[in-house]
C-alpha cells in the first residue's frame, strides 16, 4: 500500500468505500415512539467564541433547577445531531455523500458515538432514561428505571458532583461500528479521539448557554452497561452532568 502513487492510492480507497457502504448499518438503537424536540435555536447561544473559552469550567456544585425544553433539544442537536447535512464539496465534485456531518469529527465520518440522557429537571420531560436518535433528531424512552442522585453517586464511584444537575448524558460508542470499514485491531483508538472532541463540544456548547456542567471518565463499568442496556460491542466513554449552579470547582 505504500508505494501506491497518489492515483492508485485514491482509487483504492474509493473502491474500499464503496464494498464496504453495503454493509453499514446505520439503524439507531431505538426507533419506537419518538418524542420530538425542539427546533436548534442559534439565537440562545449568546455568549462569544472568546468569551465561552474563557468561560469554560468545570463545576462540581449544582442547584434544583428546571432546563428549559428549548435549550435542552438545542443542546442534543448542535452536539449529537446531523449539524451539516450537506456538503458542497462533494456535490460539486460528484461525490455521494453517504452520512451526515456533525459539529464534531469522526475518522472515515463513521461516527459510532450514542447518547443517552437521563433527565432529572427539563421542562415538558418526565424523569427518566431516553436514547437520542441522532438520525430523526429524537428522543425515546428507552427504560422504566430510576435513577436517584445516591444511585447515581453509586454509579460514579462515590462521586456526587453531580447532585442536583438537571440532566446527566451518557456518551457511548458502537465499536462494531468502527471495525465496518477500518478492519485492523487499532482501529478502536479512533473512538477515544473522538469522545475527546464531543466532550469538548458539549462542555463548550453549555457554557455558550450560560450553564454548567461537570464531566468524569471515573465510572464503574458494568453497572452503567446495565442500566442503559449496552451490548459486549458497546462501551460509555465519558458521563457528563450539566445543570445550573455557582459554578464552584471546589464544593
Amino acid at each position: 500500500v505504500n508505494n501506491l502513487s497518489t492515483d492508485e492510492f485514491v482509487k483504492d480507497y474509493l473502491n474500499h468505500s464503496s464494498e464496504i457502504i453495503d454493509n453499514f448499518n446505520f439503524r439507531p438503537l431505538f426507533e419506537s415512539e419518538p418524542i420530538q424536540l425542539a427546533d436548534l435555536d442559534p439565537k440562545i447561544f449568546k455568549i462569544n467564541y472568546f468569551d465561552v473559552l474563557k468561560s469554560r469550567r468545570t463545576s462540581r456544585s449544582f442547584i434544583p433547577f428546571e432546563f428549559s425544553f428549548s435549550e435542552f433539544s438545542s443542546l442534543l442537536k448542535l452536539v449529537y445531531g446531523d449539524f451539516h447535512t450537506s456538503d458542497s464539496e462533494l456535490e460539486e465534485k460528484g461525490v455521494v455523500q453517504y452520512s451526515k456531518r456533525k459539529t464534531s469529527p469522526s475518522g472515515g465520518n463513521i461516527h459510532p458515538e450514542e447518547a443517552f440522557v437521563y433527565v432529572y429537571n427539563v421542562e415538558s420531560l418526565e424523569e427518566g432514561l431516553y436514547y437520542f436518535n441522532n438520525q430523526s433528531e429524537t428522543l425515546h424512552s428507552c427504560s422504566e428505571a430510576r435513577l436517584s442522585y445516591s444511585d447515581l453517586r453509586c454509579m460514579l464511584n462515590g462521586q456526587f458532583f453531580a447532585d442536583n444537575s438537571s440532566f446527566v448524558l451518557f456518551h457511548t460508542c458502537r465499536l462494531e461500528k468502527i471495525s465496518w470499514k477500518y478492519k485492523h485491531s487499532k482501529s478502536y483508538r479512533l473512538s477515544f479521539v473522538e469522545a475527546g472532541a464531543f466532550t469538548q463540544t458539549f462542555q463548550l456548547s453549555a457554557t455558550a448557554l450560560g450553564r454548567k456542567f461537570w464531566q468524569t471518565g471515573m465510572f464503574k463499568d458494568k453497572m452503567i452497561d446495565e442500566f442503559l442496556g449496552l451490548s459486549s460491542n458497546e462501551i460509555c466513554q465519558f458521563v457528563m452532568a450539566v445543570g445550573e449552579g455557582d459554578g464552584s470547582a471546589i464544593p
